[in-house]
């Protein structure tokens, strides 16, 4: 018991410190703009098509329910 509570505030620490370590690092120049510009085209390109999928469903859902309840 007392081994899985301190490995659960060794973890937590270590996340406290790679987070603190990150926000530090985040502002130092250079400022990779390029990459960042480059990673979000490819999470919008890639998340864009099953983003489309699902609002077609809800919209569909949302056509039809009012009009056979209503």
């Amino acid at each position: 018991m007392i081994g899985s509570a301190r490995s659960l505030v060794t973890e937590t620490g270590n996340m406290f410190a790679i987070t603190l370590e990150a926000l530090r690092v985040m502002w130092k120049p250079p400022y990779p703009w390029r990459e960042f510009i480059r990673q979000s085209w490819f999470i919008a390109s890639v998340s864009m098509f099953p983003a489309m999928l699902v609002s077609i469903a809800f919209g569909a859902t949302f056509a039809i329910v009012p009009q056979k309840f209503g």
